[in-house]
């Protein structure tokens, strides 16, 4: 959730020099996404060998990957929102209670 706001004043120069928004929150989405898909592969992996699956692995690691992602999503979302570094950190867990 600090992604975005930790890095407003660079933001805000690139963004003089014609900086497109679109394109610099979805480079954000992509790289928090692609770390997030392997902390998935590697929390399904070992339950995989071990057998200790408790659904079918395609079903199981489908439904991580989406959690995943909408997970980054919101914290983009919440980091895009907050005016400082402490607020976004602060909103997390209310963001979390639904």
């Amino acid at each position: 959730a600090k992604e975005i706001i930790k890095e407003r004043p660079l933001f805000t120069l690139e963004r003089d020099v014609n900086l497109v928004i679109p394109s610099y929150v979805l480079s954000k989405l992509v790289v928090l996404v692609a770390i997030g898909a392997a902390q998935v592969l590697l929390l399904v992996a070992p339950l995989r060998v071990a057998g200790l699956a408790i659904a079918p692995t395609g079903a199981m690691l489908g439904i991580l990957l989406l959690t995943m992602a909408a997970g980054t999503a919101c914290g983009l979302a919440i980091s895009a929102a907050a005016s400082s570094e402490d607020q976004a950190a602060t909103t997390v867990p209310i963001a979390l209670i639904p």
